[in-house]
């Protein structure tokens, strides 16, 4: 559950934050399912190595650069 605050700039960070107090920890499921939704394209291009950092850190980094939390929870 850490995982998005660390990686997360931290005015996302602080907001997810405050939505896993609001409405618990179906937020965070619900994040990273919309993250491997909208990254499922290279996801499926990785092997081995590459495609487990990239979803223990890459697409977490990748995805809060491109679209705001609200979008992504959309």
């Amino acid at each position: 559950m850490t995982l998005f605050v660390y990686m997360s700039p931290f005015d996302q960070a602080s907001r997810l934050f405050e939505m896993f107090i609001l409405d618990g920890e179906m937020v965070l499921i619900k994040l990273l399912l919309r993250m491997i939704e909208v990254k499922e394209k290279k996801i499926l291009t990785l092997e081995d190595e590459k495609l487990q950092f990239y979803l223990l850190q890459g697409i977490v980094k990748e995805c809060t650069r491109e679209f705001t939390l609200t979008k992504l929870l959309d």
